[in-house]
């Protein structure tokens, strides 16, 4: 199954429309009134409408995927979300939309994960 990525606010909306012209499905938060969204209800609208994340905020994000790892394991929550992407650095849209090619070509499964682009390795790391 192809993802869906929804991007927040902090990724130029730019990014969204190179996806969706790589054939992708792909939404920025602006474009559907989210703008002013915090980030907890950016991830939660993500999983509700079967989204992948995408944003340049990875501090605040990787707390929020930590807290939700840690309620799954728990068992306080029996649901997964679907991946959030981020950056260790701002990324101009041609470039997030062939680093998100290029995971996407890998196989590799996004739900669940939290993965940082390395600009330094040029490549992604996963936790």
């Amino acid at each position: 199954m192809t993802p869906k990525f929804y991007l927040d606010q902090c990724v130029p909306p730019k990014t969204a429309t190179l996806l969706r012209d790589a054939g992708f499905d792909a939404v920025w938060a602006g474009h559907v009134s989210h703008r002013d969204w915090d980030d907890p209800g950016h991830l939660v609208y993500a999983y509700e409408n079967g989204y992948t994340l995408v944003t340049e905020n990875r501090d605040d994000f990787q707390i929020l995927h930590r807290l939700w790892t840690l309620l799954t394991t728990k068992g306080y929550m029996s649901i997964s979300h679907l991946g959030i992407l981020t950056a260790t650095m701002s990324i101009r849209p041609p470039s997030w939309m062939a680093f998100i090619q290029s995971l996407v070509a890998s196989g590799e499964s996004l739900s669940s994960a939290f993965f940082i682009w390395d600009d330094a390795t040029q490549g992604w790391q996963k936790f």
